[in-house]
């Protein structure tokens, strides 16, 4: 009981609290930043160390998306991590490799980001989301790119 109030403890604690809030509102959540408010009131009712009412987040992507927006929020991210996976996952299986390299460097960015978001809310962070998203429209656009350019060459060849 002693460590809650440590730097790990405090952490867990933030976890506990989001998990607790999203149990009381599964749906959609307890609202956009409401995880601060939510907490000091966990912590009144001597349910959470007083150091976690410190913090607007849990430092955890995916407890915020739960605690604060609910199942429908938290289904909309893991579409924001999935949608651009399954792009990835076929541009890796495609024969030409340029494709198959930028739907390897795709997967690392999403994977890094679903990592990140364990122990941080790097989704909530203006530069964080905007290097995610040109990122993956960088790579998206060149998977397109790069198909368009074979396509036309196939297009090419069989006029030969």
């Amino acid at each position: 009981a002693g460590e809650r109030g440590t730097s790990v403890g405090t952490r867990l604690e933030q976890w506990v609290g989001a998990w607790d809030i999203f149990k009381a509102n599964p749906i959609l959540g307890a609202g956009t930043g409401s995880f601060q408010e939510e907490a000091r009131i966990r912590v009144e009712l001597g349910q959470l160390h007083p150091s976690v009412a410190e913090h607007t987040q849990p430092h955890n992507e995916y407890l915020l998306m739960l605690s604060s927006r609910g199942l429908i929020g938290f289904l909309a991210l893991l579409a924001l991590f999935l949608v651009p996976a399954r792009i990835y996952f076929q541009a890796i299986k495609s024969d030409n490799k340029d494709i198959s390299r930028l739907g390897l460097a795709g997967l690392i960015v999403i994977v890094g980001y679903m990592h990140f978001g364990l122990t941080e809310t790097i989704l909530n962070r203006t530069l964080s989301i905007n290097f995610f998203v040109f990122l993956n429209a960088l790579i998206v656009f060149l998977i397109i790119q790069i198909r368009i350019q074979q396509e036309q060459i196939n297009q090419a060849e069989k006029i030969k």
